[in-house]
């Protein structure tokens, strides 16, 4: 039988499948997994400088400050 013809003669049936199948879209584009925009964490970097019997007023001299010059030439970093 024609396609056509069938569907002329059920209306009501091709309307009841178009709306499953646009009930059945809905529901896979729900469902699938959002990668467009993925989580992004920016890098971090940790120093920790430890110095034993040592004041806190070196360890910033000494220490800190010198790898503060270093860090500061990087480009990005803040």
């Amino acid at each position: 039988m024609d396609i056509t013809a069938t569907s002329l003669k059920n209306p009501a049936a091709i309307a009841v499948g178009a709306v499953l199948v646009l009930l059945l879209g809905v529901y896979s584009l729900s469902s699938l997994p959002i990668q467009l925009f993925p989580d992004i964490e920016n890098p971090r970097i940790t120093i920790q400088t430890n110095w034993r019997a040592a004041s806190p007023k070196e360890i910033e001299s000494e220490i800190i400050e010198p790898i503060e010059n270093v860090l500061q030439g990087l480009p990005g970093v803040q």
